[in-house]
């Protein structure tokens, strides 16, 4: 494990006031130690939810596919 890596965390936005740290619920990318790199995000499935790409040093590219409720109309 390189010295540096940490947990990923995924923060939630409450009304634009706070942000709340929801890593525990965001599935097992979240529970490994990693150095990131980089990240870019689109809607790679085109089911109108921001996906996000994480680049990660001496492993593989991740793909963090967004599976929450239908967040409704979309362009």
């Amino acid at each position: 494990q390189e010295p540096y890596a940490q947990l990923p965390q995924v923060l939630h936005n409450r009304a634009g006031r706070r942000f709340v740290d929801v890593s525990n619920q965001a599935g097992n990318f979240f529970q490994k130690p990693s150095v990131l790199r980089g990240t870019a995000a689109a809607d790679v499935d085109g089911d109108g939810r921001v996906d996000v790409a994480v680049l990660r040093l001496n492993e593989r590219a991740a793909l963090l596919r967004n599976a929450t409720a239908d967040a409704g109309q979309w362009l």
